[in-house]
């Protein structure tokens, strides 16, 4: 796997993470909320894919103890200028592929939503089995297998003009990898993805 074309795409992403489209600040203060919900007895908590910082940040100025960590520079880069005068967050750059630097149990909370996931693509399961090994408790959000099949067809419609075979295997495996396509550049500039059923988030969920 190709993290460095990971870290390539986020690195632009960075340029547009803290723009409101759609309901993403919606979205953003709704996690909050359920955040705020789960942090009896939490003092160090560790964000995962913490991007430009929407909730290390926030926790740092409540006065938890935290980690942002992310696989891109300039994410960081905008986070450290947005957590200016903090001294309770630690920012670290890192593949949340492997996380033995920290012990298990280490963080009383972990965050862990949407990309750090799903965009590790086949290499998904171990950013998740990371995460539960590092934390006591842990919050998690995946991309949506149904969503996701719902956005390549749009993608593949709008841009191609036609159905590309990537929608059939995003509706079936729930999985993406532009390495298998010759003609994929057009359609999207995500490396690779993978998406989950809902069935498969109330198993986790229930672990």
């Amino acid at each position: 796997m190709n993290f460095e074309k990971h870290e390539e795409f986020w690195n632009i992403i960075s340029e547009i993470e803290e723009v409101d489209y759609d309901d993403e600040m919606i979205n953003r203060l709704l996690r909050f909320k359920a955040i705020q919900s789960h942090l009896h007895n939490v003092k160090r908590i560790l964000d995962i894919g913490a991007a430009t910082g929407a909730f290390s940040i926030p926790l740092a100025k409540m006065g938890y103890d935290v980690v942002h960590l992310d696989l891109s520079d300039e994410m960081i880069r905008i986070a450290k200028e947005n957590a200016e005068g903090l001294d309770n967050i630690e920012f670290i750059k890192r593949n949340a592929v492997n996380l033995d630097i920290f012990e298990t149990d280490e963080f009383d909370l972990v965050l862990c939503f949407d990309g750090a996931v799903s965009f590790s693509g086949r290499r998904a399961g171990d950013v998740i089995s990371e995460a539960c090994r590092v934390g006591k408790k842990v919050m998690m959000s995946v991309s949506s297998k149904a969503c996701m099949t719902a956005t390549w067809l749009n993608y593949s419609m709008t841009k191609l003009g036609r159905i590309h075979p990537s929608v059939k295997a995003m509706m079936t495996e729930g999985y993406f990898n532009k390495a298998d396509y010759d003609d994929a550049e057009q359609l999207t500039s995500i490396s690779e993805l993978k998406a989950y059923t809902t069935s498969y988030a109330i198993t986790m969920t229930n672990m």
